[in-house]
């Protein structure tokens, strides 16, 4: 990430944010970034010095540009114009995190060993929501290397309520205790 993509980041924000589009340019973007990201050719043509300007926008508006909000569009082009788009992605998930902070939206990765039932993501998230102060969205993972219990990643904000969290914070507790023990010396009376 760049300063410049943060610039034309909050740009967007900002036009989103006037038109009252945050999250219909935000679902939009996701949805661009993932075409983006399954169709390699579009990428390459995107960025190809052979295509001009006008050829590229052409291309574009012929592709998505009936699917999209004008302003996302007219961003697009805009990053084409000068010659920008190498960074579209960059800029696109930048903007969606911007827009998530604007919205008070955090999104929780949740690791279990199997996936949680819908009943039991539903009290997660209630909580969560609840301690950060935040419209909480669940990403659910499997990771089999927790051994059991639940570790949560939201925001800056790790709880790790797993299995193997705690056999390693029981190694540290026990280490510890194992450099105090080897640091207590014999105390001597001074009067003997």
């Amino acid at each position: 990430m760049s300063g410049v993509d943060l610039k034309y980041a909050r740009a967007l924000l900002e036009a989103a944010r006037e038109k009252g589009k945050i999250e219909i340019l935000q679902s939009q973007s996701g949805e661009l970034l993932k075409l983006l990201e399954e169709t390699e050719d579009l990428e390459v043509l995107l960025n190809s010095p052979q295509i001009s300007t006008s050829r590229k926008k052409e291309f574009i508006q012929n592709l998505i540009g009936g699917e999209l909000e004008g302003e996302l569009l007219n961003f697009i082009l805009l990053l084409i114009d000068r010659e920008r788009q190498g960074r579209l992605q960059d800029i696109l998930r930048l903007f969606i995190r911007l827009g998530d902070r604007e919205r008070n939206i955090v999104k929780a990765r949740v690791y279990t060993v199997e996936l949680l039932e819908e009943k039991e993501k539903d009290m997660l998230r209630e909580n969560l929501s609840r301690a950060l102060n935040k419209t909480v969205i669940i990403e659910n993972r499997i990771d089999r290397g927790i051994l059991g219990g639940i570790k949560v990643k939201a925001g800056n904000v790790l709880l790790d309520g797993s299995l193997q969290g705690r056999l390693d914070e029981l190694k540290q507790h026990m280490k510890k205790a194992k450099l105090q023990e080897a640091e207590v010396v014999p105390s001597y009376d001074a009067q003997a």
